[in-house]
């Protein structure tokens, strides 16, 4: 069991409702959602029904509120651990550029300010860095890997935009070379561009994204990367209805560990909030 999901769970009890609660802990309401489904799973009986609109306690979760509320007081009184002389732990994530650039930056100092002792290390590859030689302790990926003792999760779903000019025909095609497209991909890719152009392929999503805005070229790009591109008078925007999954990938033995757990359930609280 967590505290934080009793956290949120007392926060649905003050409010009444998950949009309340969210708006409370500056969260969204998938992430409260699935943080009381688990608690309610860890315990094995409901915590709330719904009366009138509003999520009213069962005679259970009453009893399991009123011994978290207990439970805080108690450690406020004991203070017992203080966050700040807690052991140093280092904990890596390895995602591509692009995806911890509009992802995980933007809320890695909230997750450090609220754990201290945890030191994090991004690191940037084109390939997912290597678990069985313990390069890294976590990882975002783009497709899910057929081999290895890893815990395994599906984040969310992306899907791909196609960027070209939109007053002439494209210049070049530019990819990336580490996303592996699919077939269906590469079909539609192909039907897209209707003729044989010049190839540009970096290792990455961003120098693709750069050369795009150009206005010279046609390629695909995930639609996270493109919120400021779709006013762009010089660029004609699709989607195309075709998505990859964001997996993330934990070494097995880290699976218990509450760390760790600090850290996925952080990652699972970001991407649900750009969903």
């Amino acid at each position: 069991m967590h505290w934080d999901d009793l956290r949120i769970a007392s926060a649905i009890l003050r409010s009444g409702s998950y949009a309340g609660a969210a708006q409370q802990l500056g969260l969204n309401e998938t992430t409260v959602s699935r943080r009381l489904a688990r608690l309610e799973g860890d315990l094995g009986f409901k915590i709330f029904d719904t009366a009138d609109g509003q999520r009213r306690p069962t005679a259970a979760g009453r009893r399991v509120l009123e011994a978290a509320k207990r439970m805080k007081k108690e450690a406020e009184r004991l203070r017992i651990p203080e966050e700040a002389d807690r052991p140093v732990v280092r904990r890596r994530i390895a995602a591509v550029e692009a995806m911890a650039t509009h992802y995980l930056a933007p809320g890695l100092s909230s997750l450090i300010a609220k754990h201290p002792h945890l030191h994090i290390e991004i690191l940037l590859s084109t390939e997912l860095a290597s678990f069985s030689r313990w390069e890294t302790d976590i990882a975002l990926r783009l497709a899910r890997p057929e081999r290895g003792n890893l815990v395994m999760r599906k984040l969310t779903d992306f899907e791909w935009v196609l960027v070209r000019p939109a007053d002439r025909e494209p210049a070049f095609v530019t990819g990336y070379s580490s996303q592996h497209p699919k077939k269906e991909e590469r079909e539609t890719l192909r039907a897209k561009v209707g003729v044989k152009l010049p190839m540009i392929i970096v290792n990455g999503m961003s120098p693709s994204k750069r050369m795009l805005l150009n206005g010279d070229g046609i390629g695909f790009l995930p639609d996270f990367m493109c919120g400021d591109l779709w006013d762009k008078p010089e660029l004609k925007l699709e989607r195309l209805g075709l998505t990859r999954p964001i997996w993330l990938l934990v070494q097995e033995h880290l699976r218990d560990d509450p760390d760790t757990r600090i850290v996925t359930d952080w990652l699972a609280d970001v991407f649900d909030t750009f969903k």
